[in-house]
């Protein structure tokens, strides 16, 4: 084939039209079927109707995978499943009742879901009915598929019923005496309106009056063997030694009232569990940010928090040197629950001198957050009107961008209180500040010292001003 992408194991199954290998896809590593059409014309007429198959998603539909068109070979490419079709199966070994009610459900629902997406199937048979050794059903829609009677919605029906009849009719049970017959007598009768009303007949059917299987599974030693051999009406050759005698199902005796209650009690104390975890992770707080911090910065936070930070091995720190130290990694990192211990690990690295960084334009707390990580204070806000920044952003700082910083200076920052409107100066507007933040005792003393000036220049004024007008008065007589 074309780039080898397929490697053909056996041959499965060959028709008029086609052969249908089992094949392994080396790009997608899984095994499926590869249908290989002798008529590139007749593929040709058959694309379109298999494109409407690609829509169908069924776990009871066999799964079509790709198209093929090369320039010398057609090929379809779709799901494989190991099982064998149900005429086979019922000339091999007797089923239950509860068995084909069950396969005659998965058939109708198939059909409904194929039906709901606008998808008629056309005239499938019951060597289109596949099932393995575990009970597994599908439906092989490409089996023999030649877009006759395929997208015909007034006689799908027609069909549907007719493959329920020869499914019921080539079974091996005794339709008439069983709890099947009324069904299969208004099947035989044309009795229903559409694929629907066939499905709610069959859901009235009582299964648990249903004489049970004599075996649990249709036959576990089910076993796939299709070198060059084939059966009529088979995609699938099986060993000859597939069935046995039905073993007899023991009557089993349920206490539905003590399985309850085990079910009840498993629900709730995993109810209880889960929420246990949850309330502890949640309980649990999350590691601060250091990173960036000097050593004892971070070890002074962490110790107000409770929290036990562990310096990485490799680096031999004292703590007469911690200042010397920055953290440049945590774990767990940052956001991270502590879970166990309210212990975190750092790395460490030297501390280098550092430079004020340029803070205008970054609002309030992203600028605070810059000075923190800088080991910086804030000493004071202010707040002023800007002709360029809006409100809350920083507009001045005491300390400048690329001024050499040590750890724990303090810094005055300036906030936009908003901008300047063209008629008022700055100096019309004051806008109380957002934090108030109590000035220390030098500033107190620097504002009472300026005070006292004030007041002496004002003395000052004054006595000029009564000078002048005395020399006034006497120049006048």
């Amino acid at each position: 084939m074309e780039n080898n992408r397929y490697e053909i194991q056996r041959k499965i199954n060959e028709d008029e039209f086609s052969t249908t290998f089992k094949a392994y896809d080396k790009k997608l590593n899984r095994y499926l079927c590869l249908k290989e059409y002798h008529d590139k014309n007749y593929f040709e007429n058959l694309t379109n109707d298999l494109k409407y198959l690609s829509n169908l998603h069924h776990p009871n539909i066999l799964e079509m995978y790709d198209l093929i068109n090369s320039s010398n070979k057609s090929y379809l490419t779709y799901e494989i499943f190991d099982g064998i079709s149900l005429d086979i199966l019922f000339k091999r070994k007797r089923v239950s009742e509860s068995f084909l009610l069950d396969v005659l459900k998965k058939i109708l629902l198939s059909l409904i879901y194929s039906e709901n997406n606008g998808i008629f199937l056309g005239n499938l048979r019951i060597y289109n009915m596949i099932v393995d050794e575990n009970d597994n059903f599908k439906i092989d829609i490409f089996k023999n598929f030649n877009g006759e009677h395929f997208g015909d919605s007034t006689a799908q029906l027609r069909f549907n019923i007719t493959l329920l009849l020869e499914i019921l009719e080539e079974s091996n049970i005794d339709i008439v005496n069983s709890n099947l017959n009324n069904f299969y007598q208004k099947l035989r009768n044309y009795t229903f309106n559409d694929t629907q009303s066939i499905m709610k007949d069959l859901n009235e059917i009582n299964y648990n009056k249903m004489p049970s299987s004599n075996n649990e599974s249709i036959d576990n030693t089910i076993k796939l063997d299709l070198k060059n051999e084939h059966e009529k009406n088979m995609s699938y050759k099986i060993d000859e030694n597939i069935f046995e005698e039905e073993i007899k199902n023991k009557k089993k005796s349920h206490n539905y009232l003590k399985s309850f209650l085990v079910y009840f009690t498993s629900v709730l104390l995993a109810f209880f569990a889960a929420a246990a975890i949850i309330f502890y992770y949640n309980s649990r707080p999350k590691a601060p940010d250091y990173v960036g911090k000097n050593l004892m910065l971070a070890v002074d936070q962490a110790t107000a928090n409770n929290i036990e930070l562990v310096v990485d091995k490799s680096v031999s720190v004292d703590k007469s040197n911690y200042n010397k130290y920055v953290v440049i990694g945590q774990s767990p990192k940052v956001g991270e629950k502590l879970l166990f211990k309210k212990k975190i690990k750092v790395e460490l690295g030297l501390e280098k001198e550092n430079t004020m960084i340029n803070l205008i334009g970054l609002n309030l707390k992203k600028a605070k957050k810059e000075l923190s990580n800088l080991g910086l204070n804030v000493k004071k806000v202010r707040y002023k009107k800007s002709t360029v920044y809006d409100e809350g952003l920083i507009i001045d700082q005491s300390i400048e961008a690329g001024r050499k910083i040590q750890n724990g200076d303090f810094v005055t920052i300036t906030v936009s209180s908003g901008k300047i409107k063209r008629k008022e100066t700055v100096d019309d507007e004051y806008t109380p500040p957002e934090e108030n933040e109590r000035p220390n005792e030098d500033e107190n003393d620097n504002s009472s010292v300026d005070n006292n000036d004030s007041n002496s220049n004002n003395n000052q004024e004054s006595n000029n001003e009564n000078t002048r007008k005395n020399d006034n008065s006497n120049s006048g007589e």
